[in-house]
């Protein structure tokens, strides 16, 4: 199993169990939740949003460098499935990619789109703004919304068929859902971006479950620490010197070790038109 980590320059992945470094895109200023891995049957490739612009850099897992730049409709934080790729905008609407094609967008929100959950089931889709909500959607139609008072600084889905959602805010409170209603909502004693861990000295920025579950790898200032979930010991600790935006937990492609890169579709900016009814 491998760890994806956005920095501050880079993104990085390495063995979780090893800590060896596998491989360095270059190129890459990425903040939290702008990047994610797109694949299909042949290849799986990683995408992130460049900061202030209209582009998506796409890279191929046997590259260091930029691969594709895709023009979007405008700068995006993103999250994909086996079947979408979901981006949230600055303005607040919601894209939504398939095949490269953009099916359906529409105004979600009225400030940025920061956060971005697609559930396991692809049935689910949360999203969190800096207008203080937080819109559960089915299908793309909208279930249920969050309110907290601050702007939400996190949000959590779980991976089971009718997800539970955990958002945090800088109102100090912690708000836990349903797809339907809000289940109980906690007061904190400060303002949270994510569970602490307090063996650390700095706050921690991202958390991230290794695939069997058995590793927690946190992100905290310039340092990536690997725990072992049943014993609660630190394993190992990793750093490249550039301060943590995101962590992901991934299966190795298999075009890693391959020497001709993969050829990166790019997505179309306008929505698919329908042909006869």
């Amino acid at each position: 199993m491998n760890c994806l980590v956005s920095t501050q320059k880079s993104l990085i992945l390495f063995e979780i169990e090893s800590g060896t470094q596998l491989f360095e895109f270059k190129h890459n200023q990425s903040l939290a939740f702008q990047t994610c891995l797109v694949s299909n049957l042949l290849d799986t490739s990683l995408v992130y949003s460049a900061q202030d612009k209209a582009l998506v850099h796409a890279y191929a897992f046997n590259k260091h460098q930029i691969n594709t730049k895709i023009v979007v409709p405008e700068q995006i934080t993103l999250c994909s499935s086996h079947d979408y790729i979901v981006g949230g905008g600055k303005s607040g609407m919601i894209y939504v990619w398939k095949d490269a094609q953009m099916i359906k967008k529409w105004q979600a929100h009225y400030a940025p789109v920061r956060r971005i959950w697609i559930s396991s089931c692809q049935q689910f889709l949360v999203t969190s703004s800096d207008d203080c909500m937080v819109k559960i959607f089915r299908n793309f139609e909208l279930l249920h919304s969050i309110n907290h008072s601050l702007v939400v600084s996190d949000v959590h889905l779980g991976k089971t068929l009718r997800p539970r959602i955990y958002s945090v805010s800088l109102d100090k409170s912690l708000i836990i859902s349903d797809t339907t209603q809000v289940i109980n909502k906690i007061h904190l004693d400060q303002s949270i971006l994510s569970v602490t861990v307090d063996t650390m000295e700095e706050p921690v920025t991202s958390l991230c479950l290794s695939l069997d579950e058995n590793r927690l790898i946190s992100g905290a200032g310039s340092q990536v620490f690997v725990w072992d979930i049943p014993t609660r010991q630190r394993l190992r600790t990793w750093s490249d010197g550039n301060t943590v935006s995101q962590i992901q937990c991934i299966v190795t492609p298999s075009q890693l070790q391959e020497q001709t890169p993969v050829k990166i579709k790019e997505w179309s900016r306008n929505l698919k038109e329908r042909r006869g009814r």
